[in-house]
């Protein structure tokens, strides 16, 4: 196994902690300030764990709560592994349009031994009925790749992407519109939304190239929600992965759209896309060597909400992750 000599998280631990105090965007919406203080929920040393968690705990200028989780993942280290919630293992009878069933992430986290996982793509029922029970057959919306395997297609709407957060075989990370025509590096992947008829002038990204371009992102951009949202550094080696409660005016407020740009943006991101928030937004993780989960505290009142995929990591023994790239490379010839 190769040692991690500067590992990027440690180096992004104070702009995470910075990021933590959110600040006015230059959009002029509303601002919030800082906790007095806000302590890792996970702390990484330098080579033993390849993410930092956060909480998250902020006021806005009239006094409201924001709360969340916000991670910060090393995708550098060979011990680290993607997970997306896999194909479905037969087509279901009568559900053509089923890509997966509904699982709460807690449930799927504990079925794939993730030591961290959100919820991913918007998505709906797949008999077109509403409401959500866990086992349900679901159609997600717009592009989810597992382990090289296409659960559900990309999605275009007048020739353009949705946003995907796409990951290459070697974990490499990148932000980008994917059309129809999936490129052969998208090896794990997970979308937000973008334009339809309903809302055909928004769908672009949180944030595109160092620049915040969340006023044309979906959905509600001026709207405080919970809200889940991915970003990634400029090289495409740091994740960045937050859950921010809302709807709950005791707990917090939610954010709109600017405010979650910003967040990712002084966190380190220099491209980030909004997933499927409100009742879905949940983020589970567990302490090394844990069993136990810990978790934001999501809004629906009846219990989580169970969805249709899910974005996980998993931290696997440093003698298996070295085995599994020796056998990469004498089976591939390289990576």
């Amino acid at each position: 196994m190769r040692q991690i000599r500067r590992n990027p998280v440690l180096r992004a631990f104070g702009r995470l902690m910075y990021a933590a105090g959110l600040v006015a965007s230059s959009c002029g919406r509303a601002q919030t300030t800082a906790a007095p203080t806000e302590q890792p929920a996970i702390v990484a040393s330098e080579r033993h764990w390849p993410m930092v968690v956060t909480r998250i705990e902020k006021t806005t200028a009239d006094g409201k709560p924001i709360r969340g989780v916000l991670a910060t993942i090393d995708l550098r280290d060979p011990r680290l592994e993607v997970l997306v919630t896999d194909p479905l293992a037969a087509p279901i009878a009568d559900q053509p349009k089923a890509d997966s069933v509904l699982e709460t992430v807690d449930a799927w986290a504990k079925r794939v031994n993730a030591d961290l996982a959100i919820n991913a793509n918007f998505f709906g029922r797949a008999d077109g009925k509403s409401g959500y029970k866990s086992g349900v057959a679901s159609d997600v919306i717009g592009l989810s790749v597992s382990n090289g395997k296409v659960v559900s297609s990309a999605r275009e709407y007048k020739g353009k992407g949705d946003p995907a957060l796409v990951f290459a075989k070697d974990r490499k990370a990148s932000i980008r519109r994917v059309g129809k025509d999936v490129d052969a590096g998208a090896y794990d992947a997970v979308a937000g939304i973008g334009g339809s008829e309903s809302d055909p002038d928004k769908g672009d990204q949180l944030v595109t190239a160092g620049k915040n371009t969340s006023g044309k992102a979906r959905v509600e951009p001026e709207k405080r929600h919970p809200r889940t949202g991915v970003g990634v550094s400029a090289d495409g080696w740091t994740l960045y992965v937050v859950a921010i409660d809302g709807r709950q005016p005791e707990w917090s407020v939610g954010m709109n759209l600017d405010e979650l740009a910003v967040l990712l943006m002084q966190a380190g991101a220099h491209d980030a896309i909004n997933l499927d928030g409100g009742g879905s937004t949940t983020l589970v993780y567990r302490d090394p060597g844990q069993s136990a989960y810990q978790m934001n505290r999501p809004s629906e009142k009846s219990g989580l909400r169970p969805v249709a995929n899910c974005l996980g990591f998993k931290v696997t023994p440093a003698t298996k992750a070295a085995n599994s790239e020796k056998n990469e490379i004498k089976e591939g010839g390289g990576k």
